[in-house]
């Protein structure tokens, strides 16, 4: 895994969410941490990762598309190669000032959040199940994350 292309990627991101409009970025939703250098993305685990999977295939960085369920809810994050890529992580409390997380998979065993999981084919697969599980309009994968060939608008 080519890490500081990932990095570069993420960040890139990062600054693609902030544009987002709307509900997307205000409320609950995206919160700044006065001590924190960073926002969380609470609410756009779904939304950000698609949009990192299509970035990564982009240059040529094949990622596996996760969700994990507990009682607490549902998180998505990618797996490249032995490393879960968690480019939201700041929505969870031992987390929430880091921006991202590149973490060995064996080392990410202890995560709560990394239980029960769910694996998507691509964007649209998630999208998919989002409608069918009834996810919040707000939190559905974006348009604009369907757009490789393999991924098939719905």
């Amino acid at each position: 895994m080519n890490k500081k292309l990932v990095v570069d990627l993420i960040n890139d991101v990062h600054q693609w969410a902030k544009t987002l409009p709307g509900n997307y970025r205000t409320g609950k939703f995206w919160r700044s941490h006065s001590i924190a250098a960073s926002n969380t993305l609470i609410g756009l685990c779904a939304i950000v990762s698609s949009e990192l999977w299509c970035r990564l295939r982009e240059n040529g960085i094949e990622a596996r598309k996760l969700m994990a369920s507990s009682s607490l809810g549902s998180h998505v994050f990618l797996l490249i190669d032995d490393y879960i890529v968690d480019p939201t992580v700041s929505q969870m409390a031992e987390y929430k000032f880091k921006d991202y997380v590149i973490l060995h998979e064996k080392e990410a065993k202890h995560w709560y959040h990394i239980k029960n999981i769910t694996e998507f084919k691509n964007p649209a697969d998630l999208l998919k199940k989002q409608i069918k599980w009834k996810w919040p309009p707000h939190q559905l994968v974006r348009e604009e994350s369907l757009r490789l060939e393999d991924t098939v608008r719905i």
